[in-house]
This record gives structure tokens, C-alpha cells and sequence, in this order.
């Protein structure tokens, strides 16, 4: 979850604190310690419940195969890890010998080495 945060503003010697963010337009609270932060409450806004995994995978998009990790899995998704420098197609088959199964994936989102996938379909492997 990304918290909001603060940034005091010095005008004619007063500090007035300023939130920054979704939560500003959402009208949630500002956080303004670390206290605060501690003793607000986690949302979880995402459907479906991650699994936190460690399993070796291998893209195939175009008859290249890129090996890769998957870190969280669920029903309809998965965070994969790849090298930061490997372009990574927005459609691939995604092997993962420990399912002893074949996904079809589609990217949702990058960030850096991560990439965030919706598994669409899968097939045992041949």
C-alpha cells in the first residue's frame, strides 16, 4: 500500500503540513510520524489474496526462452522478477515446472526488475 505523505511548508515562520498522494484525493488521513504510521490501519485493496513463492520459471514470447523467478502467485496472477535489462514482451507463455504447467500471461505492470502479470489461461505440460 502507498502511504501519503508529508511536506511541511514554511510560510511567514508558520508550518503548515501538506499531504501529497491518492490519499489526499481520496480524503484519507495524512501520516505525519512514525507513530502514525505504525497505528494505521493496512487496507487491502486487491481481489484476490497473494501467495508468497519462490519458483523458477521460464518466459517463451517468439521461440526465445528467459528464465525469470515468480516471487507472489495467485488464481489470476503473479509478480515475476527478471533481469532489469531483458525486454519482456506484453504477452508470453509462462512455464513453471513446479505447477507442471503452462500460463498464459499478460503484463499488467513493470517496475525496474518486477514485472506484474494476469494469468489468463493454463495448460498442463507436454
Amino acid at each position: 500500500m502507498k502511504l501519503p505523505f508529508r511536506v511541511s511548508v514554511i510560510a511567514n515562520g508558520t508550518e503548515t503540513p501538506r499531504c501529497y498522494g491518492a490519499a489526499r484525493l481520496r480524503g484519507e488521513p495524512c501520516l505525519r510520524s512514525p507513530s502514525d504510521m505504525a497505528n494505521f490501519p493496512e487496507t487491502e485493496r486487491r481481489l484476490h489474496a497473494r501467495e508468497f513463492v519462490l519458483k523458477e520459471a521460464t518466459i517463451i514470447a517468439a521461440g526465445v526462452r528467459i528464465g525469470c523467478s515468480v516471487r507472489n502467485q495467485h488464481e489470476q496472477g503473479a509478480e515475476l522478477r527478471i533481469g532489469a535489462d531483458v525486454e519482456i514482451p506484453d504477452r508470453f507463455l509462462l512455464e513453471v515446472p513446479a505447477d507442471d504447467t503452462a500460463y498464459r500471461a499478460w503484463v499488467r505492470w513493470r517496475r525496474n526488475d518486477r514485472i506484474g502479470v494476469a494469468l489468463y489461461s493454463n495448460a498442463p505440460k507436454d
